[in-house]
């Protein structure tokens, strides 16, 4: 898994919790935000990929699914191996 992907992962675990909750982000959200670090394209060949690994489950709209418990535990497995994210960095002020 490509880190762009890893962080992807992440975003829609920690951003588009709880199916129910209200202010919840959906995936087509994270896409649509003008700061979204990968192309559209990438991001809706990622949730399809993710389909196929059993991370991602959607109803009427590809961008409007959510992550099965299987997606939940590897993002988590994920949080808990990666690093600061360059934009992390960036926020921090410090490249070290």
């Amino acid at each position: 898994m490509k880190r762009d992907e890893q962080e992807f992962l992440i975003q829609v675990y920690t951003q588009c919790k709880g199916f129910f909750s209200t202010g919840r982000k959906l995936p087509r959200d994270l896409i649509n935000e003008s700061t979204f670090p990968i192309h559209h394209k990438r991001a809706y060949y990622l949730l399809e990929k993710w389909i196929g690994r059993g991370f991602y489950e959607y109803g009427v709209s590809l961008d409007l699914g959510w992550l099965t418990r299987e997606g939940k535990v590897e993002a988590i497995r994920l949080m808990g191996q990666m690093g600061p994210s360059s934009t992390e960095l960036d926020n921090r002020g410090d490249k070290t």
